[in-house]
């Protein structure tokens, strides 16, 4: 988890954290010249959560991913549990 956190720079994690904790949803994005993980959310501009080479994105993304997976969960409400007889 630690070498997770260290590929990736504070700025990316404060977007990745505030993006996916709203609810946005992440996109790969291939180009000619770079690489994009783009946040996506109904009714709003995408936003690009990271750019980087494309040699390099696969373990950026890999790692996105996880951070984002996380911040996702740690933002979702508690969830009720109803025992019906």
């Amino acid at each position: 988890m630690r070498e997770t956190m260290d590929a990736l720079s504070k700025p990316v994690l404060d977007r990745i954290r505030r993006y996916a904790g709203d609810g946005w949803v992440p996109h790969a994005r291939y180009g000619q010249d770079c690489c994009l993980l783009v946040a996506v959310a109904m009714g709003r501009i995408p936003v690009v959560i990271l750019r980087s080479a494309r040699d390099q994105f696969t373990e950026l993304r890999s790692a996105a991913m996880i951070e984002w997976m996380r911040a996702g969960k740690a933002k979702q409400p508690a969830r009720r549990l109803t025992v019906v007889h």
